[in-house]
């Protein structure tokens, strides 16, 4: 049979693009396919086993039992070899996705020739990634449950390419670990989020989209300052730097650069928190326009007046009144406002973009740039007994500083939340290399694809102040009040009210699954039938799954369905799964009961606001 055919036949009809690319190269001669006396083929990497010389598939199998969770829900493999592994695992987990990870096309090529593969190409979910970069892995991860994702390396192929692995490795495990600070971010915000959402639902009606500016810069450089220790540096040059770029403030920096003489012309905010407004206190007089997102707390707009853009919600409730008012344009949410910032000047066509205090670590053991409120804070409160000095160094203790390399070529401490940030723009400045971004900060951390330049480069630009004042005044045009404003808002007061009634019934559901897992519980207890109780439960996760709210209601139960996923399914009892399923039904049930109470109060503010 000719194996070769017939398995790039399969790849062709999954992958027709695949056939160009895979022409240019040819089998790998270092890849010798050897016979085995149980049958399928063995192979020989320069005369080293890639798998077993006697039965592979009996090793791939064993492998996967011992090492792979039954509850693995993605499965990612570095090295593919003949492919037995890959195999074994769609054969025991075939809805979970399979993803090949393989640098050597030549050895992809030569496995090609060598057995029937047809059991992993035509498999509908799985993705082969041939000597690819990382971000287009990060794409389609991020696109999957990764709940309990298992990473399998094929070990006789892994050493030859350890280097290619480790950095994809390191960068797959910082976003799963970007994953985890955001689903932890979701237990600790996310009733928060919501309350803020109630609170800025008529500036979510009325407000301009940030999508409505996007490119309006186009061409023109920007200053994004972040509140890091290197901003100082920065700060007096500013009025300077001011001439030659778009200035774009994260929230904490701004009452810092306006003492340096510069009012930013955008300052961008994202945080939820009562306390982060307090950056704010000292600002009295600012033109700067807001870029928001709908959940930040509202005391901002009360601070910095309603001078503002939103960008789209990432949580359910926001998409849901964005379907009613119009979609804003997504802002890239990294878990830093500095993230949020670039992103920002990249949607407005800013280019280049200089960053300035992104240390993302502790140049000089230090964590923000003087001044910060924080930093004030600790000076406020600090004694004899207990220095600001000390707080600081306790500060870093915790956070367990590791050295990294910085922009100067030098080393610099930085924790394990901040190259969570470092991964997110490594990312964004390989899908956006159009963007070219620098890095102003030599003592920060090095971030690949974000060059360190010096604050003379930025000076050498060209004054573009009056055609940025010119551009701004467009921007300012775009706040006044929409001539629909009075029907939006009615549109948007009636679709508040529907998604009420719908959370509605996502409650009555929850409340009648409490009632039937609480009496499968005692009848379980009593060692009595539970079929028709797990019949009603059945029925009521699929009334659940057609109800209009319930991707709303399960937004706050979010960290418990995860924490569900994260538990082996072979190693829960009946009890357990009823004791899931009980805690799921409740966490349902009081997230509909808290979104129908602010939903109200949303309409209670819509109401005084029309009066």
């Amino acid at each position: 049979m000719d194996y070769f055919a017939a398995n790039m036949k399969i790849l062709n009809s999954k992958i027709p693009e695949l056939k160009e690319a895979l022409e240019r190269f040819r089998a790998s001669d270092d890849l010798e396919i050897v016979p085995t006396p149980s049958g399928p083929p063995s192979a020989l990497y320069r005369g080293i086993s890639v798998h077993s010389r006697r039965d592979p598939v009996k090793e791939a199998r064993s492998l996967i039992e011992r090492e792979v969770d039954p509850a693995a829900t993605v499965g990612v493999f570095y090295g593919f070899g003949l492919g037995y592994l890959p195999e074994e695992f769609i054969r025991s987990h075939p809805e979970a996705p399979c993803l090949v990870i393989e640098p050597d096309i030549g050895c992809f090529l030569k496995a090609l020739s060598a057995r029937d593969l047809a059991p992993v190409f035509e498999h509908r979910r799985s993705v082969f990634f041939l000597a690819a970069e990382t971000a287009p892995v990060i794409r389609f991860l991020d696109s999957l449950d990764l709940s309990k994702v298992q990473v399998v390396r094929l070990r006789s192929l892994y050493d030859k390419d350890r280097a290619y692995y480790e950095r994809t490795d390191a960068l797959i495990q910082s976003f799963l670990r970007q994953r985890d600070v955001n689903r932890n971010t979701l237990k600790r915000f996310g009733r928060l989020w919501v309350r803020n959402l109630a609170r800025n639902v008529r500036r979510l009606c009325l407000a301009p989209g940030i999508r409505s500016a996007e490119g309006v810069f186009s061409g023109l450089p920007a200053i994004v300052c972040a509140g890091g220790p290197s901003l100082d540096d920065i700060l007096p040059r500013l009025p300077e730097l001011s001439r030659k770029a778009v200035v774009i403030a994260v929230d904490t920096t701004l009452a810092a650069i306006k003492r340096s003489g510069v009012d930013p012309d955008f300052t961008v905010v994202c945080d939820p928190q009562y306390l982060n407004t307090r950056h704010l206190d000292p600002v009295r007089e600012t033109g700067t326009l807001v870029v928001s997102e709908s959940s930040t707390h509202p005391r901002i707009f009360r601070i910095l007046g309603e001078r503002a853009f939103f960008g789209s919600s990432i949580f359910p409730l926001g998409r849901a009144l964005e379907a009613i008012v119009g979609e804003k344009g997504r802002l890239g949410a990294g878990g830093s406002v500095a993230t949020t910032a670039w992103d920002c000047a990249r949607s407005l066509g800013c280019a280049p973009i200089f960053m300035a205090g992104l240390d993302l670590g502790f140049p000089g053991w230090r964590t923000h740039f003087r001044g910060a409120h924080f930093e004030e804070a600790f000076h406020a409160t600090s004694s004899r007994l207990d220095p600001q000095e000390r707080r600081a160094y306790s500060y870093l203790r915790e956070a367990a500083p590791f050295p990294v390399r910085d922009n100067a070529g030098g080393l610099v401490l930085t924790d394990h939340r901040m190259t969570v940030y470092k991964f997110w723009f490594e990312t964004q400045m390989s899908l956006h290399p159009e963007t070219a971004t620098f890095n102003l900060s030599p003592g920060g951390v090095g971030i690949e694809g974000m060059p360190s330049a010096g604050i003379a480069n930025a000076l050498a630009l060209p004054d573009v102040r009056p055609s940025v004042d010119g551009k701004m005044g467009s921007m300012r045009s775009l706040l006044a009040p929409p001539p629909d404003a009075a029907e939006k808002i009615e549109s948007l007061r009636t679709g508040l009210a529907r998604i009420a009634v719908d959370l509605e019934s996502t409650a009555a559901a929850a409340r009648a699954g409490v009632e039937a897992a609480t009496q499968a519980k005692k009848r379980l207890s009593r060692r009595v039938s539970v079929s028709t109780q797990l019949k009603k439960l059945d029925e009521i996760d699929r009334a659940i799954r057609d109800l209009a709210a319930k991707d709303i209601a399960g937004f706050l139960a979010g960290p418990l369905i995860q924490e569900i996923n994260r538990t082996s399914a072979g190693e829960r009892k009946p009890e357990e799964w009823l004791d899931y399923s009980l805690e799921l039904y409740r966490e349902l049930e009081g997230s509909s009961v808290f979104h129908i109470a602010e939903l109200k109060k949303a309409l209670s503010f819509l109401q005084r606001a029309a009066s």
